[in-house]
């Protein structure tokens, strides 16, 4: 019998990333644009501005819990979308605040660790 073999996994780099995330706005201007979708219509749809939304799908605001779950269940998503906007957003600020404090976090020194 042949030998079935697993498909390659995608190595997971663990430690701070190299390049930087996307902005997970730009991910659901992405989707609203597939849907041809505009961003005036789909805020309207979830109860916000459309400078509101313009504001996050250009990366200049970031999402929200409240954002996460509307846009969500606007695109189809549900649970598990709201969970990968909230992700990519903490992804992306992580990223970004590593960069900015890298010479302050350098000169943090760890806890003592207990002698066992």
């Amino acid at each position: 019998m042949a030998q079935r073999h697993k498909p390659a996994q995608p190595e997971r780099k663990t430690g701070a990333r190299t390049a930087p995330p996307v902005h997970p706005g730009q991910v659901i201007k992405d989707a609203l644009e597939a849907l041809s979708v505009t961003v005036n219509h789909a805020a309207n749809e979830i109860g916000w501005t459309r400078a509101g939304l313009g504001l996050l799908c250009n990366g200049e605001r970031g999402v929200t819990p409240e954002s996460a779950l509307r846009l969500a269940a606007y695109l189809g998503n549900g649970e598990a979308g709201a969970e990968l906007f909230m992700a990519m957003q903490a992804e992306y600020d992580l990223y970004h605040e590593r960069k900015r404090l890298s010479a302050q976090l350098a000169k943090i020194k760890p806890a003592p660790r207990p002698r066992g």
